[in-house]
């Protein structure tokens, strides 16, 4: 795999000018001696051509070589946010589209310049690094002291589609904080998230024994609860005491997500459930599979008997 070296680049910091501008080439070289790209792309104004010249005279003089493989990305207008970002999105899919490594550098360049290139580096999951060192005059780093460190975005990264996520989960909508969850790079306890979305997702579904597996495996915490309701709901003699409260709930998430025609039919399934439940408790009648023998107490004829007992073991 190659790498690519991406770079913003700015005018320096000082009075004088030629000065400043070696200053800064000078550190971002150091940042290039670091990661020994095979291709480097600088972001800059059409002032900032004078520091990437100056930089690769250094490196010449430092080398003995030229610094070859190097693409220029000229801002027209370094303070717009929508300019910055937008360039360098542009390279990074392209150097993706080749399979490359990519490393940004946010070292120089206009605040606007520096804050595309971190926040394009948080949403493409690439490594971010500055050059750093001792601080002389104008809190400008000493020649000499400079030196690469990687800056760790993935935690906050991390923290924003965590929290994403959470905010999916509490709105029902578990495909989606899913979805969060497996674009996250490096939080602990991201499998234990997932198995609870996966958990509601299915127990959402009234897939409740899967729904029960699946949250037995997750650490109690506030989960304790809903975990006991599914055992108890999976050893219950008569299961639909706890389904009837476990679609008049449903009914009530859809509700809140605005799926009437969703609720109007969870609510019609808890009346028609109510009825079985009802005919199950008080005369033995099992509406999947009523005994024929209840119809002649209502002194059915024989004939029209004997038409419901083959219909039911056809059925069987």
């Amino acid at each position: 795999m190659k790498r690519a070296l991406f770079m913003t680049v700015g005018t320096g910091v000082g009075l004088d000018k030629e000065k400043k501008v070696r200053n800064l080439a000078h550190g971002l070289l150091s940042s290039i001696e670091s990661y020994n790209p095979d291709k480097i792309v600088f972001f800059g104004s059409e002032e900032s051509i004078e520091t990437v010249e100056s930089l690769k005279e250094q490196y010449y003089e430092k080398k003995g070589k030229e610094l070859e493989n190097c693409k220029f990305v000229r801002l027209d207008d370094i303070d717009d946010f929508y300019e910055c970002y937008t360039r360098i999105e542009e390279e990074v899919k392209e150097e993706e589209k080749e399979g490359n490594e990519i490393i940004i550098d946010y070292t120089s360049g206009t605040k606007t310049m520096t804050t595309s290139a971190a926040i394009c580096a948080m949403l493409y999951q690439k490594k971010l690094s500055l050059v750093a060192g001792k601080r002389g005059e104008n809190g400008v780093v000493i020649p000499g002291t400079e030196a690469a460190r990687v800056q760790n975005l993935f935690a906050a990264y991390d923290k924003y589609l965590l929290d994403r996520a959470k905010e999916a989960f509490n709105s029902y909508r578990f495909g989606e904080a899913m979805g969060y969850l497996d674009r996250i790079v490096a939080l602990e306890d991201t499998e234990e998230y997932k198995k609870l979305v996966k958990a509601y997702d299915l127990w959402d579904k009234f897939e409740h024994e899967k729904a029960f597996q699946m949250l037995a495996g997750v650490k109690a915490g506030e989960t304790a609860y809903n975990k006991s309701f599914l055992g108890r709901l999976m050893n219950a003699r008569a299961r639909e005491d706890f389904i009837l409260v476990d679609l008049m709930n449903n009914a009530r998430r859809r509700m809140e997500e605005g799926k009437y025609d969703d609720a109007v039919a969870r609510l019609y399934r808890t009346v028609e459930l109510i009825a079985q439940y009802r005919l199950k408790m008080k005369y033995e009648i099992d509406t999947s599979d009523v005994d024929t023998w209840h119809l002649k107490t209502l002194g059915m004829e024989r004939k029209v008997l004997e038409k419901y007992e083959e219909l039911r073991d056809e059925k069987r």
